[in-house]
């Protein structure tokens, strides 16, 4: 379960998006706790630290926290090992989470309008972008059986005009012009709203939402055509096999049970719904005494509080109810229950799914979580690492997601060819490792790990705003005080092993729903929505027993005492404001670093890449080197999985430019995670069984990936023409069964003995020890360096002084794709700032045309590609109905009618777009993740322009709108365009372009000049 547990959300599900969790809000709630103890096994840390010892890693051991600022390395570990072994008080906090954090100014407010609207006001002054989210505890369960999807539906007609505001597209257009944008999901109890837009057009952005909750108008001209957005929604997700098999289980639950309603909605499922009806659920459920809203922004909060009070009065309160539902969510009768599902895709998983009460109440104790984080562990002697060692399973996760009215824990596990020929003794396996957590209990000493974990990634939180943020706070709000929440969600607050037990129960043999994805099941039904096969049956008793019969369980043990836990918090301050500086420069290569002042936690974030021409000097090779990546991280899986659980992640990967590590989390073990990764890059640590798995897994991504999304699928090729050097999949895809383990072993000590560098890192890290870490790092994989002129470059094709030229390629998805890419020139900063104010300009206006007036697609979109080489700007779009001929030409019209309209535009809102772009431009990053992309893309990829947004910014102001027009105007003339269009469509669909266009020779046309 690579997720760290502690990260969990289980109150959040989305049916329709993804919503992210917001960071954790600071209260002042404590909660106390039975003060019940047990001893740690010291015999456990010895042999953690043994075995750690035989492999060659590091010996990292648990100790003592501690909390400061210091202008020095890191202390050592000493005696923490035998700290260990002393009692836990496993209700103690490490730290006082509700102490000021270092560079967080933040405030917050709560209150509520006379109308029984709930608020939470969050007012930042280092916030980048104001937000807004409203969530509505209304979902997809409240669909009417004939008029499946009308939530949904609604969710989709708010965003087109209200009675204020009656312009379809004025509220896109507003939030484009303002550098902001917004969102939607619809889950099975909420709906949930966002947007996001620069800090000066906040006041009205907040207006024009409002209306969305006072006085929307239900566009008669609309609500009819937006029904085939929702089925353009739908369509995408047909050859989904997730959506596919998701289905199928909603559909299996009691009959009855809303739980079973097709969520998303087409064309079929609301053909009876009509504008008076859609108004009249609109009225019975949106009523303000069961919204939560959330504003976020750089105002005071007495601005913000002002606002809110001004705009959403008016929200109408009918006092609503809140909704109940049923809480038996299978039939009994029908259980242990196994459903056999037939995939597009070569996929073979295997899902055990339990239903029981609802844990909402016992946000305290939070049973599920800690039961998904010893199912779902991948450290020696877990249930992962058995079946992988019998190779029947390559992953596996686990978790609960939670509803108000039940739990549903699962456990999914991918499955190998031998795991799909034995699922009974997959599922016996995970039973027996259940009944392991049963006599053992909830030990201390983990419940003790996870409260520390949780209270430290609770306090040093990364910083969080935008629209995502905002609508994880909404939807919270459904269930907690809008001042406590997210502590509610983070922190473990009370040790209860009767609870855990409680919970742990319902996973018997006996309340199991099973669900095998193969493609081999014999299916005796059809899915009416997605046209799945399937089979469900109630599993006889003698093969209930077969689960129930222990099998190897002198393989299991519980976790051991985790030595990766950071004891050592210390910020290695300078006192100074930090820059970049070259950490290393010479023949080896160059590497950048920055010390962290901004964020002010003791985490950092490197990414080293070893170059090397090997990765791509071959299809073989360039195969070779996605199966090295693979086997080395599956052999330091187990070894690092309790570094993972530490909140640390360590990552190697491989590319047509070489190996890259990425390390990432508390910055203690950093150090210490580098030297023992970098031991062993040319050392494969798994065996001929595990290695087939991955062999098996690898080939059936490539197969699998004809069924992708278009557009994914269509960006794949677009990467591919562009890169004069990039070997396409379908090369090498065929030779997976061709290569075996000795073969990736040789690779292994061959790939990086010649090698640069290049990277960044930053943090909280002593940057003499990193200096030394990386050159030992260097030094521990190649024996020469690699020349400079035969370092892999980053180039791209030029498609000017080129006719335009278009590429068709077949797929096995069911939807088309279209896509233009209009290259401009090399990239500078004037060309970046053109690029930028164009698109801006261009944004709503083909999203709307596109989409809401033509209902083209439900994937619409334009995006300017100023990183690049050679700057550009992208146009796309993905259908259900269309072929990507007609999108083509509908787009290009438009593109040919809407050009000449920047010359037209007032200078009003040409001012208001270059204000927003220059607003954008000075925002600087919130985590530490976006510093270190800046840093890679400035530092390395520009060779140390730092200056570079702040220059954007200049050319942005100091652009007229005739040279933008003028720009424009030439990059899309018949003699002046360079461009590439590309055009997916299903397999056994004609395309039509014109013949000069027509792309015939890959090959040749990659030949052609270089930037």
């Amino acid at each position: 379960m690579k997720k760290r547990s502690t990260h969990d959300n289980p109150s959040i599900s989305s049916d329709q998006g993804a919503p992210s969790p917001g960071a954790p809000i600071q209260s002042s709630f404590s909660a106390g706790g039975n003060e019940t103890q047990e001893d740690v096994s010291e015999m456990n840390v010895k042999q953690q630290l043994s075995r750690a010892a035989v492999v060659g890693l590091p010996v990292l051991a648990f100790g003592p926290l501690a909390v400061g600022c210091a202008n020095r390395p890191h202390a050592g570990d000493a005696g923490s090992a035998e700290a260990m072994g002393a009692s836990i008080d496993v209700n103690e906090s490490i730290l006082d989470v509700d102490a000021p954090r270092p560079q967080d100014e933040r405030a917050y407010r709560a209150f509520t309008l006379e109308n029984g609207l709930q608020v939470l006001l969050v007012s930042d002054p280092k916030m980048q972008k104001s937000a807004a989210a409203m969530d509505v505890a209304v979902g997809s369960l409240e669909d009417p059986w004939d008029g499946l999807g009308t939530a949904h539906y609604l969710e989709h007609l708010l965003f087109l005009g209200t009675e204020k505001y009656p312009d379809v597209d004025g509220y896109n257009e507003f939030l484009s012009a303002n550098g902001g944008n917004s969102n939607a999901y619809t889950a099975s109890e909420r709906t949930n709203y966002q947007l996001q837009v620069n800090h000066d057009g906040l006041e009205e952005a907040l207006d024009r939402f409002s209306q969305f909750f006072i006085a929307p108008r239900f566009d008669p001209d609309f609500v009819e055509r937006e029904a085939n957005a929702v089925n353009s929604e739908h369509q995408k997700n047909l050859q989904d096999d997730f959506w596919r098999k998701r289905m199928i289980q909603r559909a299996l639950h009691r009959d009855g049970h809303p739980r079973q309603k097709f969520s998303t909605g087409d064309l079929t499922t609301l053909e009876g719904a009509t504008r008076d009806g859609l108004i009249e659920f609109y009225k019975k459920y949106y009523s303000a005494n069961v919204m939560r809203l959330v504003i976020m922004g750089n105002q005071d909060l007495n601005q913000l509080e002002g606002w809110a009070r001004e705009k959403f009065a008016a929200v109408p309160n009918f006092d609503r109810a809140k909704i109940t539902y049923p809480t038996d969510v299978f039939d009994p009768n029908r259980l242990p229950m196994v459903i056999e599902v037939k995939p597009v895709t070569d996929t073979r998983t295997l899902e055990l799914e339990f239903a029981m009460p609802s844990d909402e109440e016992y946000w305290k104790q939070k049973p599920n979580r800690l039961i998904g984080a010893l199912i779902g562990h991948e450290g020696e002697g877990s249930l992962l690492s058995e079946l992988k060692k019998q190779g029947l399973a390559t992953g596996l996760s686990s978790g609960a997601m939670t509803e108000s009215y039940a739990s549903y824990f699962n456990a999914r596990v991918t499955l190998t060819r031998a795991g799909r020929e034995n699922v009974d003794q997959v599922i016996a396996l995970f039973f027996t490792y259940v009944d392991m957590l049963r006599k053992e209990g909830l030990k201390d000493y983990f419940y003790h790990e996870n409260k520390v974990m949780a209270e430290l990634d609770y306090y040093y939180r990364d910083h969080q705003e935008g629209m995502w943020a905002a609508s994880g706070y909404a939807a919270s709000m459904q269930q907690h005080p809008a001042l406590e929440f997210l502590k509610r969600e983070s922190l473990f607050y009370e040790y209860d092993p009767e609870l855990f037990m409680h919970y742990l129960s319902f996973i018997q043999p006996e309340l199991l729903r099973a669900t095998l994805v193969a493609p081999d099941v014999e299916t005796d039904a059809v899915e009416e929505h997605y046209g799945s096969e399937y089979k469900a049956y109630q599993a006889p008793a003698d093969r209930v027993a077969t689960w129930k019969t222990p099998v190897r369980a002198e393989a299991f043990r519980y976790p051991d005492p985790n030595p990766f836990l950071p004891n050592d918090l210390t910020l290695l301050s300078t006192g100074a404001e930090s820059a970049p500086a070259k950490l290393i420069e010479d023949e080896r290569g160059t590497f950048w670093f920055e010390q962290d002042q901004k964020f002010q936690l003791p985490k950092a974030e490197l990414s080293l890449r070893f170059l090397t021409a090997e990765t791509n000097s071959s299809p073989r090779h360039r195969l070779l080197a996605t199966l090295y990546a693979r086997a080395i991280n599956e052999g330091l899986n187990e070894w690092s999985y309790p570094a993972h659980e530490a909140g640390l992640s360590a990552n190697v990967s491989a590319d047509a430019r070489g190996v890259e590590l990425n390390i990432a989390g508390y910055s203690q073990r950093i150090p210490d995670l580098l030297e023992a990764y970098s031991k062993q890059l040319a050392e494969v640590r798994i065996d001929e069984e595990t290695y087939a798995a991955i062999q098996d897994q690898v080939a059936r991504d490539y197969a699998n990936a004809s069924f992708d999304q278009a557009y994914t699928q269509t960006f794949y090729e677009y990467n591919i023409l562009m890169n004069p050097v990039a070997i396409h999949r379908d090369l090498y895809k065929d030779m997976v069964k061709d290569i075996t383990l000795d073969d990736v072993r040789a690779y292994a000590k061959s790939v990086l003995a010649e090698s640069a560098i290049e990277g960044a890192a930053y943090g909280n890290l002593d940057p003499s020890a990193l200096r030394l870490g990386i050159e030992h790092a260097f030094s521990n994989v190649s024996q020469s360096v690699l020349p400079e002129d035969e370092r892999p470059r980053r180039d791209q094709v030029s498609l000017q002084g080129m006719k335009p030229k278009a590429w068709v390629f077949p797929s096995k998805t069911d939807n088309s794709c279209w896509m233009s890419y209009v290259q401009f020139g090399p990239r500078t900063p004037e060309q970046e700032a053109l690029l930028r104010i164009g698109a801006a300009h261009f944004k709503p206006g083909f999203y709307g045309d596109m989409r809401s007036r033509q209902q083209l697609g439900y994937i619409v979109f334009r995006a300017e590609r100023p990183l690049q080489l050679r700057a550009g700007l992208f146009f796309l779009i993905q259908s259900g109905d269309y072929p990507a001929g007609e999108l083509a030409k509908r787009a290009e019209t438009w593109i040919d009618e809407n050009v000449p309209t920047i010359r037209e535009m007032p200078d009003e809102d040409y001012g208001a777009i270059q204000a927003a772009i220059v607003d954008e431009l000075a925002q600087t990053e919130t985590n530490m993740g976006e510093r270190l992309s800046t840093l890679k893309y400035e530092g390395v990829e520009l060779g140390g322009q730092f200056d570079w947004k702040a220059s954007v910014s200049a050319a942005v102001q100091s652009l007229s709108k005739e040279d933008v027009a003028s720009a424009f105007e030439t990059a899309f003339s018949d003699a002046g365009r360079a461009s590439l269009s590309l055009y997916l469509n299903p397999d056994g669909a004609e395309t039509t372009v014109p013949a000069e266009e027509l792309l015939v020779d890959p090959t040749t046309f990659k030949r052609r000049p270089v930037f």
